[in-house]
C-alpha cells in the first residue's frame, strides 16, 4: 500500500468552493484508489458536496518511510514506518 499527495479543490451547492485544498492519503492501492477515498471522504463532510476537482495526485516519497521498511533488515524496529494520517 501507498500514500499519495492530493491537491484538490471542491465545489459545493450554494457554496464557495474550497480552493488550494491538499492532503496525504494513506493505504492506497493506485492514484484512482486514493482520489476515491478523498471523495467519499468529502461527501461525508459536506452535505452539500457537488463535485471534486483533483490538479495533482502524486505518490509521497518520504525517505524515512522507505528506510523504515527495512528496519528488521537492519536491526531496527518495523514498527517505526507506520502511517497514521490523511483520511
Amino acid at each position: 500500500m501507498k500514500k499519495y499527495i492530493i491537491k484538490y479543490r471542491v465545489l459545493l451547492e450554494g457554496s464557495a468552493s474550497l480552493e488550494n485544498k491538499e492532503i496525504k492519503i494513506a493505504n492506497c492501492m493506485s492514484p484512482l484508489h486514493a482520489q476515491i477515498r478523498l471523495e467519499d471522504h468529502l461527501k461525508k463532510k459536506y452535505v452539500n458536496f457537488k463535485q471534486l476537482i483533483v490538479k495533482e495526485c502524486k505518490e509521497d516519497y518520504d525517505i524515512n518511510n522507505i528506510f523504515s521498511q527495512f528496519g528488521d533488515m537492519f536491526g531496527g524496529n518495523s514498527d517505526s514506518g507506520k502511517f497514521f494520517g490523511g483520511i
